[in-house]
């Protein structure tokens, strides 16, 4: 699985979907800190951002550009660290919107999906056709076909 499409010649890559993410908060958050004023505008908030090794992914990009004068009060070395900080209430922040789904303590700030990242299933050539592996891919692209609108951050 990889979130871009691979660049080398020798694999083989098979789009499954996008991968929306959006930003979100815990409801006691917003109690206190209210809502966006506007999308792009996350001043007066505190921020749930990532480290550095993170920050090149598309949805901790986004918050980086668009922070602003907000203040970053922690940063997380994984996607699940920020689900679970987002949860308790230390800030706002942008996850993939299929991490949200389902998880009580999280709302969802706006219906707009903020960045999006492109699925693919990879394989190397001389091993696609074995059975276990194409069963294996097979599986996992059904998956996400059926559950296309939840990995891209759709709104029902």
């Amino acid at each position: 699985m990889r979130m871009f499409r691979p660049t080398q010649a020798a694999l083989v890559a098979r789009f499954v979907g996008k991968l929306g993410w959006s930003l979100y908060a815990n409801e006691a958050y917003v109690g206190r800190r209210g809502l966006l004023q506007s999308l792009g505008d996350l001043s007066g908030h505190d921020v749930v951002g990532y480290h550095a090794e993170l920050k090149a992914g598309f949805g901790p990009r986004w918050l980086d550009e668009h922070a602003g004068s907000a203040t970053v009060v922690m940063r997380c070395d994984s996607v699940r660290g920020a689900v679970l900080a987002i949860g308790q209430g230390v800030g706002i922040g942008t996850i993939p919107c299929y991490l949200a789904a389902g998880d009580p303590s999280l709302r969802r700030l706006t219906p707009e999906v903020t960045a999006n990242a492109e699925m693919y299933l990879v394989t190397a050539p001389d091993v696609q056709d074995l059975k276990r592996v194409r069963l294996v891919l097979e599986l996992l692209a059904a998956m996400f076909e059926r559950h296309r609108a939840l990995f891209a951050g759709t709104l029902a």
